[in-house]
This record gives structure tokens, sequence and C-alpha cells, in this order.
């Protein structure tokens, strides 16, 4: 849904054959990058 540089939100909504929302995901996530990557 959204990407920056290092954090990420991402959402999932999960209908039924009729549309209406049954379910609903978020996420968010960092990337890192360098020294702190390293063994990751």
């Amino acid at each position: 849904m959204k990407a920056g540089r290092t954090i990420g939100l991402a959402e999932c909504d999960v209908t039924d054959v009729e549309g209406r929302l049954i379910a609903r995901a978020m996420s968010t996530r960092m990337t890192l990058r360098g020294e702190p990557s390293e063994g990751r």
C-alpha cells in the first residue's frame, strides 16, 4: 500500500462473494541495510 525507503505498510481485505468484508490484515515492515542487516 505504501512504501518508503525503510518502512513499508501493506493491507489486505478479504470479502465474500457478495462483497462484504470478512477479514482485514495489516502489516508493517522494516528494511535493514548495511551492517545491521548482516546475518539476518
